[in-house]
């Protein structure tokens, strides 16, 4: 083929890309005219238009090997039989194969198939294994949102093919535009796509290719997830072919819908589909795509996808069609009032869709799950976490009201943060030489001054956006390192800021990252039994132990408090931290007598410190008194929570998350007590200053809801135990894993009234997810696992299955018998 030809090829091929699908042949029959072979050329070229980049990348080649292999008639398949089916009619091509309505051949059964047959020209060794990845995939799949595969084999020919269930329907876009639904309708439909995403996510699946002809809307309304064809499997014994299987697939992307990281052939994970998912909300809300491209070379997509900031649905949103033609119409409400439509989409449903969309997989959301969440917050009229957080929120609220105090607002607010570095250097300054002292002075300075250049780089007069807490702190993490390299010391303290911050926050992924670096940092800087290593230690601890990783907490815990007794100068506030912190991991782990033992000696050191009134103090006493309850020593540990109420009471200042916390323990005091409508009220007390100190959406406010649904439920009050245990299970599936152990008590305790209502169905796998987190946690003879054993014990004796019931209520029955005797 002479290059002139190429070059006419190329560029109708070209132009033919840029219109929808039905259209292309339209035109290239109009620009080819009389020339059947260009016509011809270029129409074969369409059909294998996946790999259209290889032939853009390299037009001295002699593409006439390649295209001779792509079916100049698909129609020749026509009442092939394949297999046990017989192919009746074409559907449609994809990159890898063409696809088929078939019908079983041999009378077995009557229903319709779809059999995709992958083109003969591509039937290479990389697509063959594709193909066959791709069975594997979908026969691991089993949800009512995803295309089933029925069968699989291999022509006579030899070439591959599969046989899945055929859906009967139009494309979600088209779907949603001819039943002309409003937005919640659009956002119910579209968490149904989410449901199906989730369920190949938990089967380590990807899709990688999720667009709106990839989802099918059947009659009676249900989306099915279709063509599985580039999704990758993530298992680790794939990896290196699941690399090479990456770079093979760039071809097959749909560039509208693709990542940043999959355009540009790096790593790929279900964060791409978090996104893909946020390119097709975002055409479902706003009618039209995210980009556009001038053209469709591999420089443009990836300039376009990952250098191209989209523009808020709310703002893009435009109710009538323009002359690109590729917007989706939107149901009359919204072209009769495009205002209205306009101001839904204002707000959370433009934060939603813009964090799916952010450039750096790390800062969408964490997961498919965690997105779906938001949309059914939004619907429910609740906060959603698209802005940041709670905190955040309030604080672009300001912002908006304020613009023009707002500078000083954010000093201010620095002011307050940075002061929290330099109140135990100052504690310090009292203990030491002079000469000590004014070291120790001069590197508070530098925190200071350090945090003060990161919030006021944050202004946002400066940066043109809102400033929420949690951005100052991830700027001021990045900004740290090439900050003050010749001063470990004070870099140390800035990064432990910040992790105190992030943790006070509920973000302990990120909080973990700064305590790392301030231990690294302070063991250059000082000998490993110094008081800021051993701090540094305990904060790392104290975070795993947060995150609900009890095994590497207890290994730091231990090491902090093996180099107590060497610590070098002296510092009893440290030595209570370690204490106090390493005690409450005692308590978690069951191991209340121990427990008890380490409270009672971080009471005594906090009184030596400062006196009764420290929030050292009042933290030490709060935790006995915990155990005391957790060993049925009700009286003692009520006299404490009363006392502990007094002393923050009687300072006369603003209500603290202490005192929310001792109402919420003092509530379970009572509960235990059976003075439920006493209980009811601390517990109603404690969760509104949680909500008002700490935000809606903080893992700590889970705490009183999870305690007020028990209440609920053993005062057969179910549907509004039911309440609260949901909304605690959905904020702490905002902040921790699946398999963390606050969740597992939440858990336990929603089966107990699923149960007790008798709903077993419902109750049984909600039980049986609490008892695997706790066995995983706790181990198989805690007696938190023993309650989760009988809770299941208990479900499956209501629903008559015996058998299965008794093992495990024996299990726990000999426990309780075991440490009654133990106890005697």
């Amino acid at each position: 083929m002479k290059r002139e030809q190429w070059q006419t090829i190329r560029r109708i091929f070209e132009q033919a890309l840029r219109l929808p699908e039905k259209e292309r042949r339209g035109f290239v029959e109009q620009r080819c005219g009389q020339d059947s072979a260009l016509r011809e050329a270029v129409i074969r070229m369409l059909a294998a238009h996946a790999v259209g980049q290889e032939f853009l990348a390299h037009p001295d080649e002699d593409f006439q090997a390649i295209l001779a292999g792509v079916p100049a008639r698909e129609a020749d398949w026509i009442g092939r039989r394949v297999g046990a089916y017989r192919i009746i009619a074409l559907l449609g091509q994809g990159g890898m194969g063409t696809v088929y309505l078939g019908q079983r051949d041999d009378q077995a059964f009557e229903a319709l198939v779809a059999i995709k047959v992958l083109q003969p020209a591509l039937a290479t060794a990389p697509l063959l294994e594709r193909f066959r990845l791709e069975r594997q995939t979908l026969a691991s799949l089993n949800h009512p949102n995803i295309a089933r595969l029925l069968d699989g084999g291999t022509t006579e020919e030899g070439i591959p093919y599969l046989v899945m269930e055929y859906v009967e329907g139009i494309p979600i876009d088209r779907y949603c535009a001819e039943k002309q639904l409003d937005i919640d309708a659009r956002l119910a439909l579209f968490l149904k796509v989410c449901e199906a995403v989730e369920h190949a996510h938990r089967h380590l699946v990807v899709h990688r290719d999720i667009k709106p002809g990839n989802i099918l809307v059947t009659g009676d309304g249900t989306p099915k997830l279709v063509d599985f064809g580039i999704s990758r499997i993530l298992t680790p014994e794939q990896e290196e072919e699941k690399t090479q299987l990456t770079r093979a697939g760039l071809h097959w992307l749909t560039p509208e819908f693709a990542s940043p990281e999959q355009v540009k052939g790096e790593h790929i994970s279900t964060l791409s589909d978090v996104y893909s998912l946020g390119v097709l909300l975002y055409l479902l809300l706003a009618g039209r795509l995210p980009y556009r491209f001038a053209s469709r070379t591999p420089a443009e997509i990836e300039r376009v996808v990952c250098q191209t900031i989209p523009t808020r649905p709310s703002t893009a949103f435009v109710a009538g069609a323009s002359e690109q033609g590729d917007e989706l119409p939107l149901p009359p409400v919204a072209q009769k009032n495009p205002r209205r439509w306009r101001r839904r989409l204002a707000g959370d449903l433009d934060n939603i869709v813009l964090m799916a969309l952010r450039k750096e997989p790390w800062r969408r959301y964490s997961s498919v799950e965690r997105l779906s969440n938001d949309i059914r917050r939004h619907l429910r009229g609740l906060p959603v976490t698209a802005r940041q957080d709670s905190l955040g929120y309030r604080f672009s609220r300001f912002v908006r009201r304020h613009r023009a105090g707002v500078l000083m607002g954010t000093l201010l607010v620095l002011a307050v943060l940075a002061g929290t570095a330099g109140i135990w250097w100052q504690a310090q300054i009292a203990r030491r030489e002079r000469d000590q002292a004014d070291r120790e002075a001069a590197k508070a300075q530098r925190v200071v001054e350090f945090l003060q250049n990161m919030l006021s780089a944050a202004d946002p007069y400066e940066s043109g956006k809102d400033v929420t807490v949690v951005e100052v702190l991830q700027q001021a993490s990045r900004e740290l390192p090439a900050e003050m390299k010749a001063d470990p010391a004070v870099k140390a303290e800035i990064y432990r800021t910040i992790g105190l911050t992030y943790l006070d926050l509920g973000y302990y992924d990120s909080a973990l990252v700064s305590f790392r670096h301030c231990l690294d940092l302070n063991r250059q800087a000082y000998p490993e039994t110094r008081p800021e290593v051993i701090r540094a230690l305990n904060n790392l601890a104290m975070t795993y132990h947060y995150m609900g990783r009890f095994a590497q907490a207890d290994t730091l815990y231990r090491q902090a408090l093996a180099a107590l007794p060497r610590m070098a100068p002296r510092s009893p506030d440290v030595e209570g931290e370690v204490v106090n912190a390493f005690a409450t991991l005692l308590a978690d782990m069951g191991n209340y007598p121990a427990a008890e033992q380490m409270f009672r000696r971080a009471v005594a050191l906090s009184k030596k410190i400062e006196g009764e009134h420290t929030q050292q103090a009042v933290a030490a006493r709060n935790n006995l008194a915990i155990v005391l309850r957790r060993q049925n020593k009700l009286k003692e540990a009520a006299a404490i929570y009363q006392q502990v109420l007094r002393l923050l009471r009687d300072q006369g200042s603003k209500p603290t998350p202490d005192e929310a916390v001792i109402l919420n323990n003092l509530a379970r005091i009572k509960a235990a007590q059976r003075e439920f409508l006493a209980a009811e009220s601390l517990y109603q007390q404690s969760l509104a200053l949680h909500r008002r100190l700490l935000g809606e959406h903080h893992p700590q406010v889970a705490n009183p809801l999870r305690n007020l649904g028990s209440l609920y439920r053993q005062w057969h009050r179910y549907g509004q135990a039911e309440r609260c245990l949901r909304e605690a299970m959905a904020i702490l599936r905002e902040a921790h894993d699946e398999q963390h152990p606050n969740m597992a008590a939440v858990e336990l305790e929603l089966g107990k009234t699923l149960t007790a209502q008798g709903r077993m169905k419902e109750a049984e796998p909600v039980l049986r997810r609490a008892l695997a987190t706790r066995r995983t946690v706790f181990g198989e003879t805690h007696a938190l696992t023993m309650a989760a054993r009988q809770a299941l014990g208990h479900c499956l004796l209501k629903e008559g299955r015996f058998r299965e019931a008794e093992r495990f209520l024996l299990a726990a029955a000999a426990f309780y018998r075991q440490q009654s005797g133990s106890r005697a």
